[in-house]
């Protein structure tokens, strides 16, 4: 494993242990929420995290805190993928 990976995998690990530590909170799904960019995605990304995280806050295992990161991370690209689309096709006349 080179050190961009090690340095990756120790992020997911400590990001997934907050949250974690997050879920005992009495605000917990919005505050997991704003751990995860949400605001940053797009409607139904958005409504299919939170109810993720709903689920997660029940849950609390560290290996689905972890998916949780990382399909919010694929979530947050996705939609600044179509941002840059929609932005590409107003410029073109």
């Amino acid at each position: 494993m080179n050190d961009k990976s090690n340095e990756r995998a120790t992020w997911l690990r400590e990001d997934a242990e907050r949250l974690v530590r997050l879920r005992h909170d009495p605000d917990a799904v919005p505050a997991i929420m704003l751990q995860l960019l949400a605001q940053k995605m797009g409607p139904f990304d958005y409504l299919t995290t939170k109810r993720e995280v709903q689920a997660f806050v029940v849950s609390g295992e560290l290996a689905e805190a972890t998916d949780l990161l990382v399909r919010a991370a694929e979530r947050r690209e996705m939609e600044r993928q179509r941002e840059t689309q929609r932005h590409q096709q107003k410029i073109r006349p």
